[in-house]
């Protein structure tokens, strides 16, 4: 599915009113960002949310998009160039406010009907 780019979607939200649920220092990244810069992991944290929501908005009729809420505990090379991930089911993990909060992974599961 086509979307833009980072800088695309930075320069998008630079002209946003401050109507929307981003925070000023966001926005005044991305105003700063350009083709050639490297995002904060938060402006990318960002932006890779974005995307998430809009895939899951916009998936087409019959497709469904199961969300998995795990920690990666380990990522191996595996032959013919795949890797392997280990997902942590019961790790610790932190709300956006940096609270540890703990138990098992949850999944999302977003479906679109046919027609």
């Amino acid at each position: 599915m086509p979307g833009p780019s980072l800088y695309e979607w930075a320069s998008m939200l630079a002209l946003m009113e401050p109507f929307d649920d981003y925070p000023v220092a966001v926005r005044s990244e991305a105003r700063a960002l350009t083709p050639d810069s490297y995002p904060t992991r938060a402006l990318y944290g960002h932006y890779l949310n974005w995307v998430l929501r809009r895939l899951c908005s916009t998936a087409p009729a019959g497709v469904t998009i199961r969300l998995h809420e795990q920690s990666a505990i380990a990522v191996d090379d595996a032959a013919e160039n795949r890797r392997d991930h280990t997902a942590d089911r019961d790790a610790d993990r932190r709300d956006q406010a940096g609270r540890t909060r703990r138990g098992s992974a949850r999944a999302r599961t977003h479906r679109h009907a046919a027609g």
